[in-house]
């Protein structure tokens, strides 16, 4: 298994206006702490010029795992498959490998629609489309499950694997605040976990989430993501599940992290990788 970070774990969450400056820093930080590769990060991170990303990544010791987007996929294919292939575009060229996609709402306010009958087959039936997108630009595809979007819950999550063939991408925070079992998923389906993104979750203010009584931004400024071994992931039990499946993709440090709390965020990442590299190293 290969480890990455991901910017979210600096509190870049959402497009930022002066993205070059922040990626060197964040860049920098990482490969100071002893990552080798990234992800993407949200679209202003990076340099809009795939070239100029790659060229960026490069001068800073990293290599770019791939990146994420999210799309409307209950929406008519014709509203989203040419916004998606840009996106798959991008990654080939800066030299991703992989496109992590989410179910997303497509509305501007945080409620979640109560899908149609219709509008499910239609999400089903584009996550097929979107793999058949990637594959033109080389990419490998990993469906995620995310807080916010149209498929958190353990219902929903299994209604996408019984009815599209795609990868998942195994968010163990956002599994675990979604109310479901990430070391369930990672034995009871291990052929399709194409991606893994690892964040520990204090269960708790997972809880007042889902019940309504914080909303996103809310809950991950109270601390929802805690530090790897800091919450109520049994994180040993996911990576046994992996291990045993003879995993050997990504694992993606991806803690969303509020972007007014980042004065430890390098040295509490650079922990987690230890912690990581501790518990992978041969026994």
């Amino acid at each position: 298994m290969k480890i990455a970070a991901a910017p979210s774990c600096w509190g870049v969450n959402a497009c930022v206006a002066d993205g070059a400056d922040s990626a060197v820093r964040v860049l920098a930080e990482m490969h100071d702490q002893g990552f080798a590769a990234t992800e993407a990060g949200p679209g202003g991170f990076l340099p809009g010029d795939p070239h100029a990303a790659a060229d960026l990544l490069t001068r800073q010791g990293l290599t770019l795992v791939g990146g994420q987007t999210g799309i409307a996929f209950h929406s008519e294919a014709g509203s989203w498959v040419e916004p998606f292939a840009r996106a798959a575009e991008w990654i080939a060229d800066a030299g991703g490998e992989l496109i992590v996609f989410s179910a997303d709402t497509g509305r501007d306010d945080p409620l979640r629609p109560r899908l149609t009958p219709a509008e499910w087959v239609r999400l089903l039936d584009g996550l097929g489309l979107a793999e058949e997108v990637a594959a033109i630009h080389g990419l490998r595809t990993a469906f995620h499950p995310r807080i916010g979007s149209l498929v958190e819950s353990p219902s929903e999550i299994g209604r996408v694997l019984d009815g599209a063939p795609v990868q998942l991408c195994l968010d163990t925070g956002h599994v675990l605040a979604g109310g479901g079992d990430p070391v369930a998923i990672a034995w009871n389906v291990p052929e399709r976990i194409g991606h893994v993104h690892l964040e520990d979750v204090h269960l708790p203010t997972a809880r007042r989430l889902r019940w309504g009584e914080l909303d996103y931004a809310t809950a991950v400024g109270s601390g929802l993501y805690r530090p790897l071994g800091h919450g109520d992931l049994d994180l040993r039990g996911v990576l046994g599940a992996l291990e045993s499946a003879e995993y050997d993709g990504w694992l993606v440090l991806s803690r969303d992290r509020a972007p007014a709390d980042t004065t430890h965020a390098a040295t509490e990442t650079g922990t987690d990788l230890k912690l990581l590299r501790g518990l992978l190293s041969p026994r």
